[in-house]
């Protein structure tokens, strides 16, 4: 999907290669994965990777969501 001339992928699963090949494809600004309910961000080469973690905290205990700034796709985990 495309915000704000972001091109995102959104996807739910725990293949790295997947994402290390979408990352590496230069096709994406953001990819935004779940399954593994451990929040964090980092980057690819030019791509940010974003787990927002659980918003629900059942399995973890922390209910968080990501936010990113479109500009400097700069990402903070917020615990709600």
């Amino acid at each position: 999907m495309d915000i704000e001339d972001l091109h995102i992928a959104l996807l739910h699963g725990i293949n790295e290669e997947e994402i290390e090949a979408l990352a590496a494809s230069g096709n994406f600004d953001l990819i935004v994965r779940g399954h593994t309910h451990q929040a964090g961000s980092h980057m690819i080469g030019n791509t940010r990777v974003i787990n927002p973690g659980e918003t629900a905290g059942v399995l973890t205990g922390k209910a968080t969501v990501a936010l990113v700034d479109p500009l400097t796709k700069e990402t903070e985990i917020i615990e709600l």
